[in-house]
């Protein structure tokens, strides 16, 4: 995660086929063994001798054959893959702003007109303005994944499934201030990475991959 995120944040933007299609085959593996956990397909890991093992291997490699397959996809076609991108990140933004203002009124219309709207609006400015995003995505993510690498020996960073059922119960985020602190860091190097990705834009072409 450091390693990646050092690359991604400061050179997301020249080596964005190669970073697609590693957040691609990411997506495409967590998104593929969510669904399956949600058909109940994983629950063969409670089966008792080798039958569950050889099940539950199955669905892990059947999600990195798909994960793997949406990440080439994604490679070959980067407006695509960059609509994809911002679509999640605009997802996330919606989510966020739901909780912001909205959390007290818990209206599933409202939520769902914020975050598919969001998602749409910026899968839409990916496309039209496809470097800018493009810089701005990758340097989020790349300072996410570094400071959030970071964390992991440093610790005090409140695991994610932690802070998702927080909103997702409408609760107000309860943390403490070591978490304010990796969040400024992350708000740093998103600035420093976008800024030096600006500066080192040269014109990108990506009709040539």
């Amino acid at each position: 995660m450091i390693v990646f995120g050092c690359i991604v944040t400061f050179f997301g933007h020249k080596f964005f086929p190669w970073t697609i299609a590693i957040l691609g085959c990411i997506i495409g593996f967590i998104v593929t063994m969510l669904l399956l956990q949600l058909f109940t397909m994983l629950d063969a890991v409670n089966l008792k001798g080798t039958q569950g093992m050889w099940l539950t291997s199955l669905g892990v490699f059947v999600s990195l054959i798909i994960g793997v397959f949406l990440g080439f996809v994604l490679m070959r076609m980067l407006k695509i893959g960059a609509m994809v991108l911002g679509a999640t990140g605009g997802f996330f933004i919606g989510v966020t702003f739901d909780q912001l203002f909205f959390s007290e009124m818990k209206n599933i219309y409202i939520t769902l007109t914020l975050t598919i709207g969001f998602a749409a609006l910026v899968a839409f400015l990916a496309f039209k303005f496809y470097d800018h995003i493009v810089i701005l995505t990758t340097a989020l993510i790349g300072s996410y994944s570094l400071i959030r690498g970071l964390s992991i020996f440093i610790g005090k960073f409140p695991p994610e499934t932690y802070l998702l059922s927080q909103i997702d119960e409408g609760d107000k985020i309860d943390v403490e201030y070591y978490f304010w602190i990796y969040f400024a860091f992350i708000v740093v190097f998103f600035f420093v990475g976008s800024v030096f990705q600006f500066k080192q834009r040269v014109t990108f072409n990506p009709d040539q991959y």
